[in-house]
């Protein structure tokens, strides 16, 4: 099953490893740009520190820290330190094609170009504001 993975030091095929996610994921994350991933993620290494690390896993009962702890801390704070990467590896493989999905209510679809992106917003009937905004760039969607 290429959506099992084992616990190592790297997030070695993360889009393997999202597998079961991904149509989630593509529809839910679709609106975020690579900035902020890139955000998202350094928030999440700042704040996921190696003494949090260690307190969550002395949290397992003391048998299995006894046998693990150690290691799965290791791997743990390794994972973090590539998360980035491993993040901006899934953010690529979701934006390879963007779907934007639209509803059965009457909506606006406005597209705008500029340079070499592609802005796309979505409006609500009577509304001013969109409420899905996104520029694309056609190194990162086709």
């Amino acid at each position: 099953m290429k959506w099992t993975k084992g616990f190592n030091n790297n997030l070695s095929n993360v889009n393997n490893l999202n597998y079961k996610s991904q149509l989630f994921d593509a529809r839910f994350l679709n609106e975020l740009d690579r900035s902020q991933w890139q955000e998202i993620v350094q928030t999440v290494q700042n704040n996921v520190t190696d003494e949090v690390i260690k307190a969550a896993v002395h949290q397992l009962p003391k048998s299995i820290y006894a046998i693990d702890g150690d290691a799965i801390t290791k791997k743990l704070i390794s994972r973090r330190n590539d998360l980035l990467a491993g993040a901006m590896k899934y953010y690529k493989h979701l934006n390879a094609v963007v779907k934007i999905d639209g509803t059965d209510e009457d909506e606006r679809f406005e597209l705008s170009g500029s340079g070499d992106s592609l802005r796309v917003q979505v409006f609500q009937k009577g509304k001013s504001n969109p409420f899905y905004n996104r520029s694309f760039s056609p190194k990162e969607t086709k």
